[in-house]
């Protein structure tokens, strides 16, 4: 992700306009998207929004991980819940996803599910019983660290890349005792390797593969062993300074799914789009957005290329998401990985560990 603190949904509803999507995917394609279960497991919290709910579904997805905190304090982590859980209650079009179950309801009923998930857990402070609190309000998804430094662990931002605190070993310990992924996508490389050895149940939501292109907020090759090896899992990430050096594309996203099949098997592979669209149409840039680009634009890219620099092309905005089903046909993936990739892997290993 590329911003910090949210806005509550409402900031972006009925304000913005997006260019019609360019499709390229064939009629078999657009058939088969529509009918498989579709897991983006990175989306922000504008997706509580009906506009950007509805982009969605319009894309064919049917499951969300929704981000609900990352670097916040701990008030307004909590208004984000609250805010959120109003929203999803409220809502024709969400549904709030708690186990597999509820996801599967959700497609039936054609609405988005939502998976509740943090990027960080810089809020929890040294309030631990805050993380049991967060998963009796709906979260299912605990991120370990966003970008920068905090009591628990370091980000993929930090030079010092120092691992896991004892703290943070404590907040893994709890975690690892309710039914929750640990998500590992922001954390930096020595975060990664440690917390994988302490996690039940680690993830990378939304990490493209360090092997195929040496970003800072990529996992290695042998970290992304030790997640399987453990029964978690990969999704790749759209985050085009992440994809590829310059002029990323849908191919480029695609050759990290190849990279990760290769490396860990297709079964085990997934995607976390990462779309900040509703910051982009409306020319929001965050402080910690600007702070983190300014620091590693290595990483991120540019203050600037935030709102200039598009998505890779073939994949530019959630509605193109259909093209990424005809890539994976036309890369020879048989139906069982095209539909394990675009979600049903993601299910599987949700089912496994949060119920």
């Amino acid at each position: 992700m590329n911003t910090v603190t949210q806005p509550a949904p409402n900031v972006f509803a009925g304000a913005v306009t997006q260019p019609a999507p360019k499709v390229f995917a064939g009629e078999a394609a657009k058939e088969f998207h529509g009918k498989t279960l579709v897991w983006d497991c990175l989306s922000l919290y504008y997706i509580l929004d009906e506009f950007y709910a509805q982009q969605s579904l319009d894309g064919g997805v049917n499951v969300v991980n929704a981000t609900f905190g990352t670097e916040e304090d701990w008030e307004t982590a909590l208004r984000n819940f609250e805010l959120g859980l109003q929203k999803i209650e409220k809502s024709p079009l969400l549904k709030l996803a708690l186990s597999a179950d509820d996801i599967l309801q959700a497609k039936a009923q054609g609405k988005l599910a939502i998976v509740i998930g943090t990027q960080g857990s810089s809020f929890i402070e040294k309030d631990l019983y805050r993380v049991e609190l967060l998963y009796r309000l709906g979260m299912r998804i605990c991120g370990l660290a966003y970008t920068g430094g905090t009591l628990h662990a370091d980000g993929c931002g930090e030079r010092r890349d120092a691992g896991v605190t004892f703290l943070g070993r404590e907040l893994i310990d709890i975690v690892n005792r309710l039914p929750m992924w640990l998500d590992l996508s922001h954390c930096g490389h020595r975060t990664r390797a440690e917390a994988v050895g302490l996690a039940r149940a680690p993830v990378c939501t939304h990490s493209n593969a360090y092997g195929l292109n040496a970003n800072d907020r990529n996992t290695t090759d042998e970290t992304a062993k030790a997640i399987v090896a453990k029964g978690g899992m990969l999704g790749v990430c759209g985050l085009a300074k992440t994809v590829w050096p310059q002029d990323a594309t849908l191919n480029h996203i695609v050759d990290h799914i190849d990279y990760y099949a290769k490396l860990i098997g297709p079964q085990n592979v997934g995607f976390g789009c990462d779309f900040v669209a509703a910051y982009k149409a409306s020319g929001v840039i965050l402080p910690a957005s600007k702070r983190w680009r300014t620091l590693r634009p290595d990483v991120f890219g540019t203050v600037d290329e935030f709102l200039t620099l598009s998505y890779p092309e073939g994949l530019t905005q959630i509605r193109e998401l259909p093209n990424l089903t005809q890539t994976l046909f036309d890369r020879r993936y048989g139906e069982g990985e095209v539909a394990g990739i675009m979600g049903g892997n993601w299910l599987r290993v949700f089912k496994q560990w949060v119920g």
